[in-house]
């Protein structure tokens, strides 16, 4: 009998060389290195612009202060009750005059950037200066730069004052001590004329006398003080000059994170005060006095 037999031979199973090993787990490597690299990347980057917020953050709620509380300089709540009070809104405002008016001081360059600045204003409406205010309440105000800080007075003192050490002065910093303040400065917009000169710490001011002098560079400043931003008539020495000081404060701060000094950050803003500033331009001797 005969018998025919087939026979199917299964497939050889084929697996992978050492080679082909290799090269996988290779490219495995380099996938997974490119990964690592890229969420690190993503990780510091991250990590910057929380640094970049959070000192944003500071030094924008710290100019916030400053502006907010700048803006209400000269402010007087006082109501006149007959004409006799009307002049205390002018000339005679308790918070703009014997020292109460906005100063700068402290440390000043030649161009009249300063890093403190003082003032006053009715904080709490009674219509008293800080000198006649009951205990706890105070009118006086100031910020300046110190010890790596942005330090806000909070006093009674009157007049106030950028001098310190001075025990009468309460200066509280304003800022996280995670920031580094390195700069705080204060500068008056000043008349284009006075670029250079010492009076250039004086704020703009109109000359209510001499109304043909507002206008920049109507005239020069020679030996004699420039109030007003002109030169007294010193030919008539009986003439006392009225002016109206229009005070614009260019701040500007910088600063830097405590733990990375590489992240740092500079901002800068304009107040305008709002209360105009009413001033007589005379030192008794026939020539103006700038510090009005």
């Amino acid at each position: 009998m005969d018998m025919n037999c087939s026979f199917r031979l299964a497939p050889r199973q084929a697996g992978i060389s050492l080679i082909e090993l290799l090269i996988g787990i290779t490219a495995g490597l380099i996938i997974l290195a490119g990964a690592i690299a890229l969420f690190s990347s993503a990780l510091k980057s991250s990590k910057t612009n929380l640094a970049m917020t959070n000192l944003d953050q500071e030094l924008r709620a710290a100019m916030d202060i400053i502006a907010r509380n700048m803006r209400r300089a000269g402010y007087y709540a006082k109501a006149p009750g007959n004409g006799s009070d009307l002049p205390q809104y002018g000339p005679n405002n308790p918070f703009q005059i014997g020292g109460n008016e906005m100063r700068l001081g402290g440390n000043c360059d030649t161009d009249g950037k300063c890093d403190c600045i003082t003032f006053t204003y009715d904080g709490d409406a009674s219509g008293g200066t800080a000198a006649t205010e009951p205990s706890g309440v105070s009118d006086v105000f100031g910020f300046r730069y110190g010890n790596n800080a942005i330090k806000m007075l909070r006093s009674r003192a009157a007049p106030p004052s950028c001098s310190d050490p001075n025990p009468s002065l309460q200066w509280e910093a304003i800022t996280d001590e995670t920031v580094d303040v390195t700069k705080l400065t204060f500068q008056y917009e000043s008349r284009a004329g006075l670029a250079g000169s010492t009076s250039v710490i004086l704020p703009l001011a109109l000359n209510l006398y001499y109304p043909q002098y507002n206008v920049p560079n109507a005239c020069t400043c020679g030996s004699d003080p420039c109030p007003c931003g002109c030169p007294y008539d010193s030919t008539d020495p009986n003439v006392v000059e009225d002016c109206l000081q229009m005070r614009t404060v260019i701040v500007t701060i910088s600063g830097r994170l405590e733990r990375d000094h590489n992240t740092t950050m500079s901002i800068r803003e304009r107040v305008k005060i709002p209360n105009d500033r009413y001033c007589t331009e005379d030192d008794g001797s026939g020539h103006g006095n700038p510090s009005c």
